[in-house]
C-alpha cells in the first residue's frame, strides 16, 4: 500500500499537534511495512499513491484524488461549529447562525433533488467548506468519539468515521529516573503561544500566586503580538522557552510539578499526555473532548475565567500524578496504536470502495 500524506499549504506553515500528528503517524505506518509520503499534494504524488491521507485539503483536491481511483482519508481535527476566540456568548451565536445555515441548505437541497436540479454551495463559508471535503472522503479519522459525533449532528456528513487516538511516544520517558512530587515545582505550559492555547489568560490567573510559570513553544507566526503581549504581561515572573526539542521535553515535564492547558479548545492535547507520562499533574480546559482521554484524572478548567483556571492549578497543585492514567496512555495512546488503527482504516475503505466499484 503507498500513502501519500499531505496537509493544505498553510498547515506546513505553523508549528504545533497537527505537523507532529502527521510525522509520527507516518513513521508508525512505515514501521508496519507501509509506503509513506509526507510531502505537499501534486499530481505526480496522487499517480504514485493508493491512499491520500488528508490533512485540511479542500474538496476540489479530494474529489480529484478520488477520481484517479484513490482511498481518501481525513484527519478531520474538527473544533466544531461553537468554537471562537470570543466570548461564550458570541460562540453560542455562531453556533446558532452555522444551524440555521444547515437547515437552510437542507431545505433547498431536498427541494432541488427533486426537481433534479444541482445544489450549489448557498453558504461556502468555512464550516460549508469542511462539510464538502469531509462528505468527499472515503473515512473520516476524528481523534475523539464527541468529534465524530460533532461531524455527524452539525455538519450533516454521512461519511464513515473510524477512531484513531492522538497519541504519544512512551519509549522517550524513563519511569525509574522520574522524580517524585517533592523534587518539582512550579507551572509548566507546553503549547504554540496563540489566542487559541490562552496562555495570556494562564499568565493573569497565576498572578494573585507565588508559583512559577515557565511558557515552551514557538509563537505562531501569525500571533507575534500575542506573544509580545504575554512577554510584557509576564515580566520577570514568567520563564519563556521558545525553540525546544523531543527530547529535552521530559527533562522539563520532570522539573515542574503542574502542566497546565487552558486552551480555547483541545480534543486532547499531546502535551497533556506526555505530561501526565513525565509525572505532571494536569489542568486542561473543559471545551474540547480532553475527559475522553484524561477523564477524572485532571483538573479542568473554563479558559474564559482566571478564578476557574487558578483554581484549578491549585486543586492540582496539591494533587498526585495518576499512576493509572499513565498505564492508560502506555497502552491505549501510543503512535503503534494509531498507526495500527490508520491501517485498518484504510483497509476497510478500500475493501468497501471495491464492493461498490
Amino acid at each position: 500500500m503507498r500513502v501519500l500524506m499531505a496537509m493544505d499549504p498553510t498547515g506546513w506553515e505553523v508549528p504545533g499537534g497537527h505537523k507532529r500528528q502527521l510525522q509520527k503517524t507516518a513513521e508508525a505506518l512505515s514501521q508496519l511495512g507501509v509506503d509513506v509520503r509526507t510531502e505537499p499534494l501534486s499530481e505526480e504524488g496522487l499517480a504514485w499513491a493508493d491512499v491520500l491521507h488528508s490533512f485540511g485539503l479542500p474538496s476540489e483536491a479530494i474529489r480529484a484524488a478520488r477520481q484517479q481511483q484513490c482511498i481518501v482519508a481525513v484527519s478531520t481535527i474538527y473544533w466544531g461549529a461553537s468554537y471562537s476566540t470570543s466570548p461564550p456568548w458570541a460562540a453560542a451565536a455562531r453556533s446558532a447562525a452555522t444551524t440555521l445555515r444547515f437547515a437552510a441548505h437542507e431545505c433547498v437541497r431536498r427541494g432541488r433533488a427533486l426537481t433534479g436540479r444541482p445544489v450549489g454551495p448557498l453558504f461556502p463559508d468555512e464550516a460549508y467548506s469542511t462539510a464538502l471535503a469531509f462528505e468527499a472522503a472515503d473515512v473520516l479519522l476524528p481523534n475523539a468519539s464527541g468529534e465524530a459525533a460533532a461531524i455527524a449532528r452539525e455538519l450533516k456528513v454521512t461519511t464513515p468515521a473510524r477512531l484513531v487516538p492522538n497519541a504519544v511516544d512512551p519509549s522517550i520517558f524513563d519511569e525509574s529516573t522520574t522524580p517524585g512530587p517533592k523534587d518539582r515545582r512550579g507551572v509548566l505550559c507546553v503549547g504554540r503561544i496563540e489566542p487559541h492555547k490562552n496562555q495570556l489568560a494562564l499568565i493573569r490567573a497565576l498572578k494573585q500566586t507565588d508559583l512559577e510559570l515557565t511558557i515552551v513553544g514557538p509563537p505562531h507566526p501569525h500571533h507575534r503580538e500575542y506573544f509580545d503581549t504575554c512577554v510584557l504581561e509576564g515580566g520577570n515572573r514568567v520563564t519563556f522557552v521558545p525553540e525546544t526539542s523531543e527530547r529535552d521535553l521530559p527533562g522539563l515535564f520532570h522539573r515542574h510539578r503542574v502542566h497546565a492547558l487552558p486552551s480555547l479548545f483541545e480534543t486532547t492535547g499531546l502535551a497533556s499526555l506526555e505530561a501526565a507520562l513525565g509525572g505532571c499533574t494536569l489542568v486542561s480546559t473543559d471545551r474540547g473532548h480532553a475527559r475522553e482521554y484524561l477523564g477524572g484524572h485532571a483538573s479542568y478548567c473554563s479558559p474564559w475565567s482566571s478564578s476557574s483556571i487558578r483554581r484549578a492549578i491549585l486543586e492540582a497543585h496539591d494533587a498526585l500524578p495518576s499512576s493509572e492514567l499513565q498505564q492508560t496512555i502506555r497502552t491505549r495512546f501510543t503512535w503503534s496504536v494509531a498507526g495500527r488503527r490508520t491501517l485498518a482504516a484504510y483497509q476497510g475503505a478500500a475493501d468497501e470502495s471495491s464492493a461498490r466499484r
